[in-house]
């Protein structure tokens, strides 16, 4: 997960805790200070495809947070550090 990601499972996570609901894509990228709705879609896409929040096709403000950021966050760093922990092994396989 990247940063932006982070941040904006965030803003979606407080918005719908505040408001009850998600917000809209213009809402969401105003949150995130972007300049257009596309690239909060992609954030959405993004965090959707790595299984973070859910979407509901069709749906006005159809987005659903499934793991909270502070697991996200703990989720991500466990995984890069496994990534550099078999980047170590495969170099100590090389070098060995």
């Amino acid at each position: 997960m990247t940063p932006q990601q982070l941040k904006c499972l965030k803003a979606l996570n407080w918005y719908i805790r505040k408001h009850g609901v998600a917000p809209t894509q213009e809402e969401l990228s105003a949150m995130l200070g972007l300049e257009s709705k596309q690239g909060s879609k992609n954030y959405l896409v993004a965090l959707e495809n790595k299984g973070y929040i859910a979407r509901k096709v069709g749906a006005w403000r159809g987005v659903e947070v499934l793991v909270h950021p502070v697991q996200a966050e703990k989720r991500s760093r466990k995984m890069k550090a496994d990534k550099e922990e078999a980047k170590r092994a495969r170099s100590r396989r090389v070098l060995g």
